[in-house]
């Protein structure tokens, strides 16, 4: 089903993302421990570690953070914070599963790394843009011209995006279509947010939260990859987003006729 480690593990933290919400919520409104779910996020947690994936790994820290920070009041939203620090710490010293060589091969800019191919396509993306301010040199016709503006692109990265789902906007689209992309991600993020922040009915704000999570899982992801570009992504969002969306609206208008 997913072509690549990299691509599952985008994929499952939009599901631990999701996931994550309802957890949280019951924890803090009801004060419930759900065992099932937990367990569920666990596995989760080790498939997408197992990946190497550092930019699903950031995406589910960043996750979890915004969970702490919204019930930053709760006692155990502040000992969960704190076990999990002291965690991550623990497997960065020791450097339990590989987690410190992993990080640590983020800074790795020797000829052979990852790290350095895609520095050389930025570099390359990057140089379209100022060439193509504005309307850029057409959504995805950037992976066409990796070799007329780079001489380090390695022979099997021709066809590669630009690994970063905001260069490739900026390359392929220019200005104006990194804008309108931004815009797009900053209005999800805001519908959510305030839904969250506003209602009062634990449906809505469940699914607010649902949302708010994913969407910012998958802004983190957009860091050092093009999700967008990965039919598996998008149709994990369009499915989320559909999920989220309808049940807000829906609960609300059921909301709406039973106070009429």
């Amino acid at each position: 089903l997913f072509r690549s480690p990299n691509i599952y593990g985008m994929a499952a933290t939009l599901c631990f993302a999701f996931l994550l919400s309802f957890t949280s919520m019951r924890l803090r409104e009801k004060n419930e421990l759900p065992v099932v779910e937990l367990i569920a996020l666990f596995f989760l947690l080790a498939t997408i570690y197992i990946t190497y994936s550092r930019t699903s790994w950031l995406a589910c820290i960043v996750a979890v953070f915004i969970v702490f920070a919204f019930f930053l009041r709760s006692k155990r939203a502040i000992q969960a914070a704190g076990v999990l620090l002291t965690v991550l710490g623990t497997m960065f010293v020791f450097d339990i599963f590989s987690f410190r060589e992993r990080v640590q091969y983020s800074t790795d800019l020797s000829p052979t790394s990852s790290g350095t191919a895609r520095l050389e396509i930025w570099k390359a993306n990057w140089k379209m843009f100022l060439d193509h301010p504005l309307f850029g040199v057409g959504y995805w016709q950037n992976t066409q011209l990796l070799t007329k503006y780079s001489d380090h692109i390695r022979p099997d990265e021709l066809q590669a995006h630009a690994h970063n789902q905001y260069i490739q906007f900026l390359a392929g689209s220019g200005i104006i279509g990194l804008i309108l992309y931004l815009c797009i991600l900053c209005a999800i993020l805001t519908y959510f947010f305030r839904n969250f922040i506003k209602a009062k009915d634990d449906t809505i704000k469940t699914m607010a939260l649902c949302g708010l999570l994913v969407f910012s899982a998958y802004a983190i992801e957009s860091l050092t990859d093009s999700p967008l570009d990965v039919r598996e992504i998008r149709d994990f969002l369009m499915v989320f987003a559909g999920i989220c969306v309808g049940t807000i609206v829906a609960q609300k208008s059921r909301l709406s006729k039973s106070a009429e």
